[in-house]
């Protein structure tokens, strides 16, 4: 692959990107941008702003949990979320920890969101609804649910998280 501009991430603040090898996945880049520019907001939305540092910090500790309970390179990881941070969050986590996303909709009918997560197996479903927020919707999570919450933006604030210690690759199935 030649050298080619690409935006490192599609967020407010993002600079582009000089890409050298295939082996420079989006989230390494977008960990080099908050490494260079951690107080720039890189989210601003109704709820309010978040930077590259609280981004990239509370997508590293969703990694590191999907980490802890065994997640396997390449294994599907279905996130349903409003669009919000945590959207962002839950995207950047799940590929931190070098598995590919399944979006669901919360606005999809329950019966496709079912459907979705009866097709993938995924081996977590990370949520900003509980069990019960998501039971209101009809549906009924996996095995593991990994809710996330405004707070974990506030923890990731004030604490250093320990990087995944995980590269991404262009081999990994969320670029083929």
């Amino acid at each position: 692959m030649n050298s080619t501009r690409l935006p490192s991430v599609i967020v407010a603040g993002s600079v582009p990107a000089i890409i050298d090898s295939p082996a420079e996945t989006i989230q390494d880049l977008f960990t080099e941008q908050a490494r260079r520019t951690p107080q720039a907001l890189a989210i601003i939305d109704r709820e309010g702003a978040m930077s590259y540092a609280t981004l990239n910090g509370c997508a590293d500790r969703l990694a590191n949990r999907l980490l802890a309970l065994g997640i396997p390179r390449g294994a599907p990881v279905a996130f349903l979320c409003d669009r919000t941070p945590r959207m962002f969050v839950a995207i950047l986590g799940i590929l931190k920890a070098r598995g590919f996303f399944v979006p669901i909709d919360p606005i999809y009918p329950a019966a496709r969101m079912q459907h979705i997560l009866k097709d993938c197996a995924p081996f977590a479903l990370v949520s900003d609804r509980d069990a019960a927020g998501l039971a209101a919707l009809g549906v009924t999570p996996p095995a593991t649910l990994i809710t996330l919450t405004p707070a974990d933006a506030e923890l990731a604030a004030g604490e250093v998280m320990p990087a995944p210690g995980l590269t991404g690759s262009g081999d990994d199935l969320v670029y083929s």
